[in-house]
């Protein structure tokens, strides 16, 4: 009996499929896919969580008026290269993990 036995799924497509899913929201669908159900969950909700702070926090940073909307804003700004980086980086990472 194998403990790690060698997935049939193909890992490039694993990491397609987490790329464009994870630019829509979707972090983890990669991981559902190769069949590595907690990772993708862990990654599906907790990206989820991520985006919620962020998007709550800047609302609440906002309502301490205009200096406080300002900050909300560059706050924002600050989540887009994270929102880019974070699918690919997991993409990578999954198909990486594939392969070994």
């Amino acid at each position: 009996m194998s403990v790690n036995p060698a997935s049939s799924k193909d890992p490039n497509t694993a990491m397609i499929i987490e790329i464009l899913a994870g630019f829509f929201g979707l972090l983890g669908i990669g991981y559902l896919y190769a069949g590595r159900t907690g990772g993708g969950l862990l990654r599906l909700f907790g990206w989820w969580a991520l985006i919620a702070v962020g998007i709550f926090g800047s609302v609440i940073i906002s309502a301490f008026g205009d200096s406080g909307s300002l900050l909300a804003i560059v706050a924002l700004l600050c989540l887009i290269p994270l929102i880019l980086a974070t699918p690919v980086v997991s993409g990578l990472m999954l198909k990486r993990s594939m392969r070994q």
